[in-house]
């Protein structure tokens, strides 16, 4: 029996999670005939609704402004919102990247 790597665990327990919203959002495709433009846009604002939602359970004090000593709330924000862009932007690229490579494969198959 081989040891199993803690990080490997937790990379495929993150894809695993990752592909399950991605089969919720499959299953409105197909099962309640949704276009991809009305799933496309309701995931995107789950996402944002959600993160926002983690964002300030996580830092629900910075957010009161009558605490004192506590960073201004709409910088908090601001440096918060380029964070997730930024890493929005960089799982978007290489998702992209992935399907534009996929997509150029399959269009090589069938020309041979």
């Amino acid at each position: 029996m081989s040891a199993t790597n803690p990080a490997e665990e937790e990379v495929s327990s993150f894809f695993d999670l990752a592909n399950q919203f991605i089969e919720v959002a499959n299953r409105q495709l197909e099962e309640e005939e949704k276009t991809l433009e009305e799933v496309a846009s309701a995931f995107r604002y789950a996402v944002a609704r959600f993160t926002a939602y983690e964002t300030v359970t996580r830092l629900g004090a910075i957010f009161s402004a009558e605490i004192e000593g506590l960073p201004n709330p709409d910088q908090v924000k601001e440096e918060l919102l380029a964070k997730f862009v930024e890493q929005f932007r960089s799982m978007l690229d290489e998702n992209l990247s992935e399907q534009i490579q996929a997509m150029s494969e399959s269009e090589e198959e069938k020309q041979h």
